[in-house]
């Protein structure tokens, strides 16, 4: 591997984070409305929205990699996301506090179901849709310089393609014979 895929990589990698912990953010806000600074009437937009919007910027600023690298990505985000609202939840369990323990599992696997349900097939559709929207219309200084380059050679391939049509069609209809004086 070189250095460029490495900071590819890389780069790739703090995308995927930064989306989880954006979704992630927000999916705990709504899951918890009680605690939440959120209004009311945003937190199923925010449960909602969030996911797909935060999908769709991870697969734009991966519009470089294939289609099934951004999907994996997406997973991948959506997974980070799903530990992260889990620790949450979780976090009574990992301060030690024995009086909310309880209930707190049964609690924290139904949040972090509904989250897995809701999170999962938006992060993945604005992920791939994302990165059609970039491939479609934010291509690449490399990849235009490759577009012309391709033109360029099609144009001289129709070229090339017309001088020997020409060059056949003259020699189907053989040598052209001379004509005579002409009569008065």
């Amino acid at each position: 591997m070189d250095r460029a895929q490495i900071r590819g990589g890389a780069w790739a990698t703090v995308w995927i984070a930064c989306g989880a912990v954006g979704v992630a953010g927000f999916s705990v806000s709504s899951l918890l409305p009680e605690y939440s600074a959120l209004g009311a009437g945003t937190l199923e937009f925010s449960l909602l929205v969030m996911p797909l919007l935060f999908g769709f910027l991870v697969g734009v600023m991966l519009a470089d990699y294939d289609l099934s690298e951004v999907a994996v990505a997406a997973v991948l985000m959506t997974v980070v996301t799903l530990g992260l609202v889990g620790i949450f939840f979780l976090t009574p369990v990992l301060a030690g506090l024995p009086s909310i323990v309880e209930g707190l599992a049964l609690f924290t696997l139904r949040r972090v179901g509904i989250a897995a349900i809701l999170i999962f097939p938006l992060t993945l559709t604005g992920s791939i849709v994302g990165h059609v929207f970039a491939s479609t219309f934010l291509t690449s200084g490399n990849l235009r310089q490759e577009i012309k380059r391709l033109q360029q050679q099609t144009l001289q391939w129709h070229a090339e393609l017309e001088r020997i049509e020409s060059r056949e069609a003259s020699a189907r209809e053989g040598p052209k014979k001379p004509e005579g004086p002409k009569s008065p």
